[in-house]
């Protein structure tokens, strides 16, 4: 998709080109129940081995540790206590969402959409961005489409805007870096 600059000014924020897979429903089909799936994705993000290793960190327990080393731990744990879950049939399931889209860019607070052709335009949805960070997770987001299929996110947990934007920047270097390889 291509947006005309006049759009791009107005959103304020430089653009990385990438293709991310979002599940998206408007937001008034079932706001409650996207509400509590938000709180629970956005909460549930912090593991129990996460905060003890945070409490760790917190009593100077760990200042000998390698940090990278605990948090492939604890990865590692997280993945176990998963095979576990399925293995018990007790794996977590998310709401359906009425769409799928995929990103062609993303900017701070924005995403702009592939194909927005059957999305309503104004509206507010509720969405899950598939992000790939270490750990690859599902973002839970609340987002109003504008024009032109951009998405401007209106809510978003506090360490999923870091990571997300953090993500940007990172594929903006890998852009600048293959830039001068080329």
């Amino acid at each position: 998709m291509e947006l005309n600059s006049k759009a791009l000014k107005e959103l304020g924020t430089r653009l990385v080109e990438t293709r991310l897979k979002l599940e998206l429903s408007l937001s008034e089909d079932s706001k409650n129940a996207f509400e509590a799936e938000f709180l629970d994705i956005s909460f549930s993000q912090v593991s129990p081995v996460d905060r003890w290793i945070n409490n760790i960190y917190s009593r100077s327990e760990a200042r000998d540790s390698d940090p990278l080393v605990l948090e492939l731990l604890c990865e590692l744990y997280k993945k176990l206590d998963g095979l576990e879950m399925m293995l018990s049939k007790e794996s977590k399931s998310f709401l359906e969402l009425k769409y799928e889209a995929y990103s062609t860019f993303l900017g701070h607070g924005v995403i702009v959409l592939e194909d927005s052709k059957n999305l309503e335009p104004f509206k507010e949805y509720y969405a899950r961005l598939s992000l790939p960070v270490f750990p690859t997770r599902e973002v839970p987001l609340f987002a109003t489409l504008e024009p032109e299929g951009i998405l401007k996110i209106t809510k978003m947990g506090k360490k999923d805007i870091e990571d997300f934007d953090n993500y940007i920047a990172l594929v903006e270097r890998e852009s600048i870096r293959n830039l001068k390889l080329s």
